[in-house]
């Protein structure tokens, strides 16, 4: 059995019809036209194994080989099927051969094998790429072993990224003209401007950064020095800063120069906010206030004056006192003092707690004889022949029980326990 490739849909002729040869029946020897006149029957074709019908055009001896013309009609699949057997007495042996349609979205091969090839953009190339020698446009995702040779330049962007290791440039990379959206791994050095992204670790920057135009967001990592404004935050450690810091500075430092001269400074609005926010920050500013007005305001009448010539005894009337007395004389004759109708409500108003037992004389305080009053007043009370038991609000549980007893007319009621 043998397969050829013929185009879609198009009828054989001429140079593209199947040209074999076939064996006498019985011997080794190829079929003439003198041994083999092929009749209706001997040649059956099939379409991607459909029913079988006869060749349109039976096949002829030519130039030492049998050909086989095949309709557009019978090349509308994927693959056609050709199967001679000769009807007897049989003059060629058996034989069968398929022919595989490309050039077509429903061919076997959508390819079409007769348009020559042009030069194509390659998207992406997924895996090892041994070497590349031109230009990659799109995007190479996994390892390069080496690219060899010089690349004068590089004008214009590329659009894509380049995903994993490199590991090695052989030659002398000119100059890369345009903008390089990110760089993604480890990049040993860069010499020279970087204009986009670095996402990952640079081992050394070599030469002269001329300027950063815009706000730079964020540096992670450790900066060995940074010379001018940093305007926003940075994350790690910095050995030294020459120069203002604008934003946070989430880490270490190393050194902080101290500014004694506060002249001119004063606190923000957030400066203040930030002090009076905890309780010592409110007191320190207190204790200042405190100090001027003892120290600078002696004038008589004021009340920096008045503050300072309380330092001994107050005779008369305090409304009331914050911080520490010195020394009080108890007055202990209460005669005439009442609790204020304030004072009663709180009391009357205090919740009582439900009791889980008997009180004791010993330690039976109002509190706790209204509870047991309450408790007799509102709780379920279980009464057997002998029994009285008390339980709880929520039924789950037994506060108290007493023992009742009768003899000869006379009932006794023992004690809650």
């Amino acid at each position: 059995m043998a397969s050829y490739y013929r185009k879609y849909g198009v009828t054989l002729t001429g140079g593209t019809a199947i040209s074999i040869p076939m064996i006498k029946a019985g011997f080794a020897d190829f079929a003439t036209n003198s041994d083999w006149t092929p009749v209706a029957g001997d040649v059956l074709v099939s379409t991607d194994d459909g029913t079988e019908a006869n060749i349109g055009t039976l096949p002829t001896y030519t130039n030492g080989a049998w050909k086989f013309v095949l309709t557009g009609t019978n090349l509308t699949g994927k693959r056609c099927r050709v199967r001679i057997v000769d009807s007897p007495t049989k003059a060629v042996e058996d034989n069968f051969f398929d022919v595989e349609t490309f050039g077509d979205a429903n061919a076997l091969l959508v390819f079409d094998l007769g348009t020559a090839m042009s030069a194509q953009a390659v998207a992406s190339v997924t895996g090892a790429v041994g070497s590349v020698t031109g230009n990659v446009g799109g995007n190479v995702v996994g390892s390069v072993a080496s690219v060899t040779g010089a690349v004068g330049s590089v004008t214009g962007n590329v659009g894509g990224n380049v995903v994993g290791s490199t590991a090695s440039v052989t030659g002398a990379v000119g100059s890369v003209t345009g903008s390089v959206g990110s760089v993604t791994g480890a990049v040993g050095s860069v010499t020279g401007n970087v204009g986009g992204n670095v996402t990952g670790s640079v081992g050394s920057v070599v030469g002269s950064v001329a300027s950063v135009t815009g706000a730079v967001g964020s540096v992670t990592g450790a900066v060995g020095s940074v010379t001018g404004n940093v305007g926003g935050n940075v994350v790690g450690s910095v050995a030294s800063v020459t120069g203002n810091v604008g934003g946070n500075v989430n880490g270490s430092v190393a050194s902080v120069t101290t500014v004694n001269d506060k002249t001119g400074y004063s606190l923000s609005a957030t400066g203040l906010d930030l002090v009076t926010a905890t309780a010592t920050g409110v007191i320190e500013i207190a204790k200042a206030i405190w100090d001027r007005a003892r120290s600078s305001h002696t004038t008589t009448g004021t009340f920096g004056q008045g503050v300072a010539s309380v330092q001994g005894n107050v005779t008369g009337s305090v409304a009331s006192v914050t911080g520490a007395v010195g020394s009080l004389t108890v007055n202990n004759d209460k005669t005439g003092y009442a609790l204020s109708a304030a004072g009663v409500d709180d009391i009357w108003d205090e919740p009582i707690t439900e009791p889980t037992g008997i009180w004791s004389w010993a330690s039976a305080t109002p509190r706790k004889i209204v509870g047991w009053m309450g408790a007799l007043a509102r709780n379920k009370i279980i009464q057997t022949t002998t029994t009285q038991t008390l339980r709880n609000d929520a039924d789950n549980a037994t506060i108290a029980t007493f023992t009742a007893s009768e003899a000869g007319g006379t009932a006794t009621r023992g004690e809650w326990t």
